[in-house]
């Protein structure tokens, strides 16, 4: 599974959404810390069965709403008191004051907190539209958006808002990752991220549950608690829980095995523990 559009929502505690390129979906439950393949469910609750996803982002206006585009510009908004997906596009792209252009095509999207709230929408060419839910209007603000210090002509490759109180787009410059950041305002461009490959993300997201930014590099994940410096899970091994067995006191008379279980990778340590009972084999575990 290759996920190429993810987000975060707060429904049913919090959860995170993963989309590939074909349309196929995984939820992560953080509850029993299991990942669901939900595509045969979310085509039940309204969305068309070839949906290849382009963006999705979740904001928590109206009750709270998950939004999902797909690459060729139709809008599918999630409803979580009627767990329903509904086709809004002849709604929201009338090309009409206030709407979106009927030929618009989101390539990446994002919710943020400031003045009370945007959803920011670029497509490939670094055209933006900026939804403000107090008017419920859409307005073009691509010039405003470039003098705020970002690169014209180009949308970023990933984009995401922490409750930190930060914007991060990451952009794809003539081959090299360049990272942008903004607490309001104008943005700056960061270099002391660490820790990732010298590649394109394909996604971005902040993940609530373990208070972590998140970052896909086609099936590898990178997470980070401050936004900056990055550490990578194993594929398959992603938040899947694991059992880590400690020997305490190898070797002595006051020997002891104690476990305890949480999403992480698996650790080695350098003694053994067999049914809860430390030996002094030197297999790892």
């Amino acid at each position: 599974f290759i996920p190429t559009t993810g987000y975060y929502h707060n429904f049913s505690g919090g959860r995170v959404v993963l989309w590939d390129i074909d349309g196929n979906v995984n939820l992560y439950d953080p509850i029993d810390r299991t990942w669901d393949d939900r595509t045969i469910e979310s085509q039940q609750q309204g969305l068309p069965s070839n949906l290849i996803p382009a963006t999705g982002y979740y904001h928590p206006h109206g009750g709270g709403r998950v939004v999902l585009w797909d690459v060729n510009g139709r809008v599918y908004i999630y409803d979580s008191s009627t767990r329903t997906w509904t086709d809004r596009t002849s709604a929201i792209k009338t090309g009409e004051a206030g709407k979106l252009p009927i030929d618009f095509i989101p390539k990446i999207g994002y919710y943020h907190n400031f003045s009370g709230g945007r959803v920011i929408l670029f497509d490939a060419n670094g055209v933006v539209y900026i939804w403000n839910p107090a008017t419920n209007v859409w307005s073009e603000r691509t010039s405003q958006i470039v003098q705020s210090g970002l690169p014209a002509g180009i949308a970023p490759a990933a984009a995401y808002y922490s409750p930190r109180g930060e914007v991060s787009l990451w952009y794809n410059i003539n081959g090299n990752l360049k990272l942008y950041v903004s607490s309001g305002g104008t943005f700056s461009q960061a270099n002391d991220f660490t820790g990732i490959p010298n590649a394109i993300p394909a996604l971005g997201y902040y993940e609530k549950i373990r208070n972590k930014v998140i970052l896909w590099f086609g099936d590898d994940m990178y997470e980070s608690g401050d936004g900056r410096n990055f550490a990578r899970f194993e594929g398959s091994q992603v938040l899947v829980d694991f059992q880590t067995f400690t020997c305490n006191n190898p070797g002595t008379a006051q020997s002891s095995c104690s476990s305890s279980i949480e999403p992480l990778l698996g650790q080695s340590c350098s003694d053994m523990c067999s049914n809860n009972i430390c030996t002094q084999s030197q297999i790892a575990c």
